[in-house]
């Protein structure tokens, strides 16, 4: 997107009164560029002056690695529109991603948002909309990315992690629904394992098996930050949803289905007449989970709370 605009606003500057965008603009079928161009090279390497991106800082150490952006972020980025843009161009800001925003950058960033400079453009990158502030996605217009296919999941896989099997491979474009990035996160946290043990506790409900927990929250808690944890709860997440799903018989492209998840559901009777109780039941743990973050409250015991409220809904059919 940001190549497309640049490389048009950089071409409307050498012909006089030209439109930004035509008829012929409109009709195209997508927004590459030659790859040979000046715009290409300049954004692929985060150079162009009209160009501004906040995203993760990584570091050598990956718990070093930082994951907010704050409002000294946001205060450059407002300096930066502040300065004339180079050639009369557009300017383009990037924030990857937004779900990093913490309080006073969010507020700071609203500003900026309701009173826009003029020819500018600012994408904010959100995995997790939701939990955007109302106020900020009110002035934003939204476009659904859609997922990688699955040819091009195991191109990008395969150059990064040449090592993963062709069954790891197919496993994981399930559990990131083919997102590269999501994906490296599970391999790199332990994701793998984290499933297989989730699986495995699920399919003894309702019964709860406290040393299987136990071994759980030793993969979980085995780094410093949170980021495990938030993978765990990401992945039980995604259980429920594909069970959902299932029960209901909805055929999402988006979704695949592994055939022990099917076997478990049909075992574990996931079924209309308890999947209104189980989505409430995930509902308030979620509401939990939430409190527990804020007051800084033991991460297995949270882990503990999950399996055993499931196991008390499966209990009742």
């Amino acid at each position: 997107i940001s190549r497309f605009i640049l490389d048009k606003s950089l071409k409307i500057n050498e012909i006089n009164n030209q439109v930004m965008f035509d008829e012929e603009d409109i009709c195209q079928n997508d927004l590459n560029i030659q790859k040979d161009s000046q715009i290409f090279k300049e954004v692929s390497m985060c150079i162009n002056n009209n160009l501004y991106v906040i995203q993760e800082v990584f570091h050598d150490d990956e718990d070093n690695k930082k994951t907010e952006i704050s409002i000294d972020d946001i205060r450059s980025l407002k300096s930066f529109f502040e300065k004339k843009s180079l050639n009369d161009s557009w300017r383009i800001a990037i924030i990857d991603s937004s779900d990093n925003l913490n309080k006073n950058a969010s507020n700071a960033l609203l500003k900026l948002l309701e009173e826009p400079p003029l020819n500018s453009l600012i994408i904010l990158i959100s995995h997790k909309p939701s939990t955007l502030l109302k106020t900020i996605k009110s002035r934003c217009v939204k476009y659904n990315l859609n997922s990688l296919k699955f040819e091009n999941f195991i191109k990008v896989i395969n150059k990064i992690k040449p090592s993963i099997s062709k069954n790891e491979i197919d496993f994981l474009s399930i559990l990131s629904s083919n997102s590269p990035g999501y994906c490296l996160e599970i391999i790199d946290q332990n994701g793998l394992e984290i499933y297989k043990k989730i699986i495995n506790l699920f399919s003894k409900m309702p019964s709860l098996d406290l040393d299987e927990i136990n071994k759980l929250n030793i993969i979980i808690n085995n780094k410093k930050n949170n980021k495990t944890f938030y993978l765990f709860l990401n992945l039980v997440n995604e259980f429920i949803h594909r069970g959902v799903l299932n029960i209901y018989n909805i055929n999402n492209s988006n979704i695949n289905y592994f055939k022990e998840e099917i076997e478990l559901f049909n075992n574990i009777k996931i079924n209309e007449n308890n999947v209104i109780q189980i989505i409430n039941c995930w509902a308030k743990l979620k509401d939990t989970i939430d409190k527990s973050q804020i007051f800084n409250l033991n991460n297995k015991s949270i882990i503990i709370e999950i399996f055993s409220e499931f196991s008390k809904c499966f209990n009742d059919y």
